[in-house]
Formats: C-alpha cells, structure tokens, sequence
C-alpha cells in the first residue's frame, strides 16, 4: 500500500501546531491521532503512527505546545498544562476532519503517557464522536502527584502554595500545571466516555504504577476495556514490549479483545529423529487467566514441533485448562494452538456456558517467547 508522508500546521490560537502525517491510498479514510508523552514529542510516537496508516488509517502524530524539549510546535514550558494539551488534540483533530480523504465519523485516539491522560480526558468530553481509545501506560497518576507536591527529575512542591513557576532540572514550567489538577477526579472526569477502550501498561513501571491502569479499566467497565499488562515492561516500551502492545492494537481495531492470557512453564524437550526429519515432544504446565477466565493448564499438556533439516514446518501446541469462568462456574477450555507456518491459530472449545461464544469463532494467538521458561500465549477473539 502506497502511504504518502508529510508535515502538518495547524493553529491554536497564537500557537502553531506541527506534526507528521500519513495518509495511505484511498477514500474516506478512518482517523487516527496519535499523543506524545510528557516533555517527550512526535518522535517516540511516529512508529505507531506509521503502523496505523499501514492498517488503512490516516494517522497522525504532533508536537504539544510547549510540551516537547525539541519539538516544532511553537509555546514555552510555561504555556503548558494537561488543559492546553487537550485544547492542542482539539486542533490537531479539526485539521485531520478537514482533508478530503478522512471520515471525519470515524476517529479514534491515542495516547502515551500524559498524552494517554489527554486523550482520555478530550474522549470523555466528546462521547460519541469518538469511536475507540487506546492507551499506552497512560497517566492517570498525574492529578495524585500534582496532589502530594511530586513532577519529574524527582521535583518537590507544596501543594498548598504553588509557586508561580516550578523548576524541574533543567526545565521550567508554570506553577498552573499543577495547580490546575489539584481538585481533578480523573476518574469521574473520563468516565464519561462509553466506547471500546483498549490500555497497554508494565507491570515493571516506576512512574506510573500499573495499578492505575487496572482502576481505568474497572472506570471502563471490564466488558468494554481490555487490559494488556506486560510483566517486563516500565515506562514507555522497548522493542520486545512493543510487539505483543501493537498486536494488542491491531486487535482491538478490527474488533477483538484479549480472552486469555496463558503462561506457559516448560518441564522438559523429548527430541525424535528420522534422518534430517525430526520432532520436539515439549511437555508444559502453566497458569491462565483474564478478564473471562482464571485456571491451570491440566497434566498431559505438550507442544509438537516437526521440523525439516533446520527448518520448522509445523507446530502445534495441545492443552486442557481447568478452572472457573467470570460467572464463577467451574469449566475446562481446550486448546489446540497450530501454526503451518502462516501465524498461530488457536481451536478452542470450552463447557463454560458463558464462554460459549468461544466455540463458534475464528481466534487468534500472538506467542511471546521467553527462552527456556516458555512463552506467553495471548489469545484474542470477537466477543
């Protein structure tokens, strides 16, 4: 798919907005804007960008005013808060509604960090114009920290006498920055927003603890937001992290949800030759669980892998979980997990009366590996 590439300038008052844009070929186009982190900007954000447009989005990412150490939106420190920022998303939206290729009824944002906060905040205020959210550790903890005197580089303030500018390290910002979220309920604030959520966040995070997203997720309601925790992660993903996110991504787009999550333990290899064919007889244990589902995976659990010379041809993974479904009724869901090679295609079929759904449709698997401890295995579905 051919994508053309270019820079964007919109106006917010006084302020010029800057951004990248990628519009692939075609009409009517869905929208995508993409929101940076804290003091960050349009650089840690265009890679998603980019893979949205591959989806078939035209997608957007920007510089915050104000808001970037290097951006080219214009704005000191001083000019932002999280209210200018979403009055910055406001713009960057009117600009991607107004090109002839996009459909301006058919938006969905995103965000990082503050800029998951922003998005979040913006989707609350617009309801039903926007049609799905997704968050990648998003910063809820903001309004707490700007509570209990807190910003970065370590930063201390009296919450009860804001000064009039507060300097972080290198950076000064206006003392309106925290002041402005002292009586935030941010969570009465963005639950307003009734559409399909879907949240990415590390488990390993240090600046925003994971726990605030698993309370997002419960403002959401767990039936229309999905949580992905990565036990590895922190703040802001690595590579590795950002494969099972952006799967995460890609799923919730084209309307599927996270079903199950299943932490796979190896025990042992059972290799068996005939010439340069050969198989790998893998034995497992484990551990699933989820917003639908909470078990252990059953004894006689293993994983087939037939390979050629040195190249694998099939595999195929075959396990019984037992456990209790999110109604609490004790059920089993088996598992026959094949990959010819053109990706991971999970069978599943369960007794649960509730998961029943299960039985009669297409799944999808993305396996992240871990050595020799076992992968995890997502598995997504319509629901």
């Amino acid at each position: 798919m051919k994508i053309r590439k270019s820079n964007f300038r919109c106006q917010r008052g006084k302020f010029s907005i800057r951004g990248r844009q990628y519009i692939p070929e075609g009409e009517k186009l869905p929208i995508v804007i993409v929101s940076h982190e804290f003091i960050m900007g349009s650089f840690t954000t265009r890679r998603y960008a980019r893979k949205f447009a591959k989806w078939g989005y035209a997608a957007f990412c920007y510089d915050f005013v104000g808001g970037t150490f290097f951006g080219g939106s214009g704005g000191k420190h001083t000019d932002m808060t999280v209210f200018t920022e979403i009055q910055d998303l406001k713009a960057v939206l009117a600009y991607a509604k107004s090109l002839p290729e996009t459909d301006s009824e058919r938006v969905y944002l995103m965000g990082c960090s503050q800029g998951g906060l922003v998005s979040a905040l913006l989707a609350a205020q617009l309801e039903d114009e926007i049609n799905g959210l997704m968050l990648f550790y998003p910063a809820m903890s903001i309004p707490d920290d700007a509570r209990a005197g807190n910003m970065i580089f370590n930063t201390r303030f009296d919450p009860k006498n804001i000064p009039e500018t507060i300097q972080c390290g290198p950076l000064t910002f206006s003392g309106e920055y925290a002041a402005s979220l002292l009586d935030m309920d941010v969570f009465e604030e963005i639950s307003a927003y009734k559409g399909p959520v879907f949240i990415a966040h590390g488990k390993r995070d240090s600046i925003v603890d994971y726990s605030y997203s698993v309370r997002t997720q419960e403002t959401y309601s767990k039936a229309r937001c999905s949580l992905l925790a990565l036990p590895k992660a922190k703040h802001v993903f690595l590579p590795l992290q950002d494969r099972p996110a952006v799967s995460g991504l890609k799923h919730f787009l084209e309307g599927r949800r996270e079903v199950l999550e299943v932490d796979v333990k190896l025990t042992a290899i059972k290799p068996r030759f005939k010439g340069l064919h050969n198989w790998l007889t893998i034995p497992f244990t484990g551990h699933a669980s989820g917003d639908f589902f909470e078990g252990d995976i059953l004894a006689g659990a293993q994983d087939v892998q037939e390979r050629r010379g040195f190249r694998t041809v099939r595999l195929c993974a075959d396990y019984m979980l037992e456990g209790t479904d999110y109604t609490g009724e004790k059920c089993h869901i088996q598992i026959r997990n094949l990959d010819t090679g053109t990706g991971w295609k999970p069978m599943v079929h369960t007794d649960s009366a509730a998961l029943s759904a299960l039985n009669d449709t297409e799944c999808y698997a993305f396996v992240q590996q871990r050595g020799l401890h076992g992968p995890y295995v997502r598995i997504f579905a319509k629901l």
